[in-house]
């Protein structure tokens, strides 16, 4: 549901977008048609979409660990979190580490119809998903067993030398976000151990799947990449 509503989302906004406002009873322009008809065909014949209600997977030891991803595009900018869990060894076999990550939540924000620059819109999700790993953190450290660690991962190497900059050689922009991202990481140290923000490459990084504007449901499913990390 959230991934076909962000695609309505988008939808919309092509709509806001044009050059003369539709009134309620227009027509929609024919180079938009088919990307509504899409839409609905989606809507109309997909399947149920399963999420576990547990993020935590059976054999797991300790606490978790939180990994932060976020993404911009034009025409939106994602973050998404994950726990990931230490498992523990299977009786009579070689003691090896495994691991096993599981969505806890994400969000997706629709651009300004004024629109982003893509540096914009990346620095903007790295501000979402420090906010969500800071909840998560947050929530986490009230239970027996808290997260033993948390990290944020950008595909956005502009993002991360912002990060690096001194804020008085930036514009207000990027100086007020790069700013709430810091304090953001600052305070999840609080809670638990969190590393400095690291690179992911784009085809590494599950939060790149709905900047594109094309996910399907399917993208989304048991087993995903989207649902594992």
């Amino acid at each position: 549901i959230a991934a076909w509503s962000y695609q309505l989302k988008l939808n919309m906004k092509k709509l806001f977008e044009l050059d003369e406002p539709l009134g309620w009873d227009d027509d929609v322009p024919p180079h938009l048609r088919e990307s509504w008809i899409s839409l609905i065909e989606e809507a109309l014949v997909a399947e149920k979409l399963y999420f576990p209600r547990s993020t935590r997977p059976e054999g797991a030891v300790g606490g978790p660990t939180i990994v932060g991803f976020g993404d911009g595009a034009f025409a939106a900018f994602v973050a998404v979190v994950y726990l990931v869990w230490k498992l523990g060894c299977h009786h009579g076999a070689a003691c090896q580490s495994h691991f096993k990550s599981s969505l806890l939540c994400s969000k997706a924000r629709v651009t300004p119809l004024r629109g982003y620059t893509i540096p914009r819109s990346e620095l903007s999700g790295g501000v979402l998903v420090s906010r969500l790993v800071l909840t998560t953190a947050r929530v986490l450290s009230k239970l027996e067993v808290p997260p033993v660690g948390s990290i944020i991962l950008l595909d956005s190497e502009c993002v991360i030398s912002c990060l690096e900059e001194n804020a008085k050689k930036l514009k207000p922009f990027f100086h007020n976000r790069r700013g709430e991202i810091l304090e953001n990481m600052e305070e999840t140290r609080r809670f638990c151990p969190m590393e400095d923000v690291h690179h992911v490459s784009g085809k590494l990084n599950p939060a790149d799947i709905p900047t594109r504007g094309l996910a399907k449901l399917e993208d989304i499913g048991p087993d995903s990449f989207w649902q594992s990390g």
